[in-house]
């Protein structure tokens, strides 16, 4: 589905493995949607409700500016020259792709656990 127009498309809830870089899924609601192992680099994100599971996705290059990640699982994922700017991220990261993202110029704070 890479480059694909799917305006005014009804997607299937499992999206597991699909190939949908470069497509246009601005201002959706995708909160339940399962996107493990499929390739989202330089989908167009803007606008749009994501699950708060995106282990294992490929969001390289995506503009994920402005918003609160702090909840969100991005384990295994590869989020390298994504755009982060005034982003907050969750605490845990160690097992995400970050090359070419430079956190301490684009990122807010990470947001703390209560305690």
């Amino acid at each position: 589905l890479s480059g694909t127009n799917l305006s005014g498309t009804t997607l299937p809830l499992n999206l597991s493995s699909v190939n949908l870089s470069g497509v246009d899924l601005s201002k959706r609601n995708l909160s339940g949607f399962n996107f493990s192992n499929s390739n989202l680099s330089g989908t167009n994100l803007s606008g749009t409700t994501l699950p708060l599971n995106l282990s294992s996705v490929n969001l390289s290059g995506v503009d994920l500016s402005k918003r609160d990640l702090s909840s969100f699982n991005f384990s295994n994922s590869n989020l390298s020259g994504t755009n982060l700017s005034g982003t907050t991220l969750p605490l845990n990261l160690s097992s995400v792709n970050l090359s070419g993202v430079d956190l301490s110029k684009r990122c807010k704070c990470f947001k703390h656990q209560s305690r």
